[in-house]
């Protein structure tokens, strides 16, 4: 893990010395996150919002309203989660985790349809990604999940198989595959693979309040809670 407390001081130093830098008050908030100081790091970054607005800095707008969705998803507002994914799609349009998480957001809310647009745009865009770099895990694990959520079980498995072979794992791989398991039914599976998460150093947090994985706690709530403990807020 890194040192986020000195990160914090480091960004914050940034920013005193140079009032315009953006990407101080991003990283800051980054790394508030990353301690679990949610609501410090939605102020920091909705300051950076304000600064980027102010200085015409659209690169970093991207990046934040990402960020910004990101923390409103995992604490259970989906809504807003969407509202600020639709706003980093102005920027970003051409992201493909953006669209996933526009989906995932409509998922939450109930929006099939929505959802399964998104999902199309997400697979389309994420097969170009792969194409132009086709050892990216991240992106394997997310077309799993794309494919699994959007209906297509055995092509999810064929992309999850080939992220799992992978040598170069992050320790967010079991996550994803978490999410690719629940998302075609294989519910031990997604257990099993939360918990190698879990067990890894995964973000607890996320993992703890990921509105999909919740659901294992309707349906095995002593396996999820032997497996997550309390979850770190």
């Amino acid at each position: 893990s890194g040192d986020y407390p000195q990160a914090i001081r480091f960004y914050e130093k940034a920013w005193e010395a140079n009032p315009r830098a953006t990407d101080a008050l991003l990283n800051q908030g980054s790394a508030l996150d990353w301690l679990g100081e949610k609501t410090q790091a939605e102020y920091k970054w909705l300051l950076a919002e304000e600064q980027a607005q102010a200085t015409g800095n659209t690169g970093a707008l991207g990046f934040i309203h990402m960020n910004l969705g990101g923390l409103y998803y995992y604490r259970g507002e989906p809504d807003r989660a969407l509202r600020a994914y639709e706003q980093a799609a102005l920027y970003r349009d051409d992201d493909h985790i953006i669209h996933g998480r526009i989906a995932e957001s409509h998922r939450a809310l109930g929006n099939r349809n929505e959802e399964l647009k998104a999902y199309e745009k997400a697979i389309r865009l994420g097969k170009r990604a792969h194409e132009d770099n086709p050892g990216n895990w991240e992106t394997l694990g997310l077309l799993a999940i794309y494919h699994g959520f959007s209906g297509y079980a055995d092509q999810a498995g064929d992309y999850l198989k080939t992220t799992l072979a992978l040598d170069v794992r992050d320790r967010n791989t079991d996550y994803f595959a978490a999410l690719a398991y629940w998302s075609i039914g294989d519910v031990e599976s997604a257990l099993a693979s939360l918990e190698l998460a879990w067990q890894q150093g995964a973000m607890h947090y996320v993992l703890a309040n990921d509105p999909d994985l919740q659901q294992h706690r309707l349906i095995h709530p002593a396996r999820f809670d032997e497996i997550t403990g309390a979850p770190d807020n």
